[in-house]
């Protein structure tokens, strides 16, 4: 029995929840605008009151959305399949047209995974020490959007787009948004500050609900800008909004010392996620090396000693590439290897 049939046979025994959470995982599979169908449905069954999840009980509303859910299965058996999973979370070492490396971070692909197939808007603060590879995670986040046409990404460096003169980096940050996303929205006007971020969050959940993608929204290296008030204020008054029946979009703010976020022991931290990021070591290097050598032998050997192995080529690798195991540059070492693949790609 294939998925979508076993959907079909939980909705003639009234199994609508695990209907639904098999058809959110298959969704992916085909056009994403079939996704966002499916979370709406979801959506009306599932109502996020404190994390405690209440079903629909009213037995003409359990039938409408069964019917409705039946109908989309019905369609969907008839579509072809888009390429790629939603998100690939096996050792997927080579990215973006093979230049790009992503070593590991399997614990980041499916953190990323479930805050995906969770309900409503998420923000997550991913926290990590400096060159541990944080602002490199947007090579994955491209990744997935090439993967699926369900994810858009937008990227913000924070220490570079917001470092100019205005001292309102909060509004900057807004504007920034705002042009990416296409939101129809001016902030130059003569009214505080917040309710430009208010004007902000209905502009924005009006644009995610006339369009069928999930907006990927990554700003990093915060470490690297000085805070201001504002920028708080703006992130507290997205986070408080994502909790109000809001459209699916998913905030990766990386860098910032969100634990000074006012409020955030008080209230905060209970409707954010916060992603710790892992450590990556030699043998992490040398398994993603290894997938390298699987892929390109006969390059590498064209390049150099048509006699080397692959226990020759990581040892050798390694060397340049780790002078140092107890400190290593994640950053250093992904771009080292990046220009390693277009080489061997050209």
């Amino acid at each position: 029995m294939t998925p979508l049939e076993t959907i079909q046979h939980l909705l003639t025994q009234d199994k609508l929840e695990d209907a639904l959470k098999l058809l959110i995982l298959e969704s992916p599979k085909f056009s994403s605008g079939f996704h966002i169908q499916t979370m709406q449905l979801n959506g009306r069954l599932s109502k996020d009151n404190n994390d405690k999840v209440s079903n629909v009980s009213d037995p003409l509303e359990r039938d409408r959305i069964r019917y409705a859910t039946l109908g989309l299965t019905q369609t969907l058996m008839g579509f072809p399949t888009v390429s790629g999973q939603v998100v690939a979370t096996s050792a997927d070492h080579l990215l973006n047209n093979k230049c790009y490396p992503f070593i590991d971070r399997i614990q980041f692909r499916e953190f990323l995974k479930r805050q995906i197939h969770g309900n409503g808007a998420k923000m997550i603060f991913i926290n990590g020490p400096s060159k541990s590879g944080m602002s490199y995670l947007e090579n994955y986040l491209i990744h997935l959007s090439t993967l699926n046409s369900l994810f858009s990404v937008v990227r913000i460096n924070a220490a570079v787009d917001l470092n100019g003169p205005e001292p309102f980096k909060g509004v900057s940050l807004a504007k920034l948004l705002g042009i990416e996303l296409g939101l129809d929205l001016n902030l130059d006007t003569d009214e505080l500050d917040q309710f430009k971020f208010t004007r902000f969050g209905i502009k924005l959940k009006e644009k995610l609900l006339a369009n069928d993608t999930i907006p990927l929204i990554f700003i990093h290296d915060f470490h690297h800008l000085q805070a201001t008030p504002d920028i708080a204020k703006f992130i507290l008054k997205l986070a408080d909004v994502f909790r109000q029946d809001f459209p699916k979009v998913i905030f990766l703010i990386a860098g910032m010392d969100y634990e000074k976020l006012p409020n955030w022991e008080s209230s905060l931290r209970m409707h954010c996620s916060v992603y710790h990021i892992e450590t990556i070591d030699r043998v992490n290097v040398e398994v993603c090396l290894d997938g390298i050598f699987d892929y390109y032998q006969p390059k590498i050997l064209a390049l150099g000693d048509s006699s080397i192995t692959k226990t020759e080529y990581v040892n050798g690798m390694i060397s340049r590439l780790i002078p140092d195991e107890n400190n290593i540059n994640l950053a250093s070492v992904g771009y080292m290897i990046s220009d390693h693949l277009m080489q061997l790609n050209n």
